[in-house]
């Protein structure tokens, strides 16, 4: 299986921190813990976003 990823660009930093955090992924060094839901819950989401209700695990 085949995994491409494209960057298109970056709304903070410079392409220099950009590609820092690039080889920093590709080293295995970030981690992203993501849930899926529904739809119809985006508005909750965001909400608890908001509200620094969102747990990083």
């Amino acid at each position: 299986m085949l995994k491409r990823i494209t960057v298109r660009g970056s709304i903070a930093g410079t392409r220099r921190d950009l590609a820092g955090a690039i080889a920093s992924a590709a080293e295995g060094k970030v981690r992203a813990t993501t849930t899926t839901g529904p739809l119809s819950c985006v508005n909750d989401v965001l909400e608890r976003l908001e509200a620094g209700r969102v747990i990083n695990a």
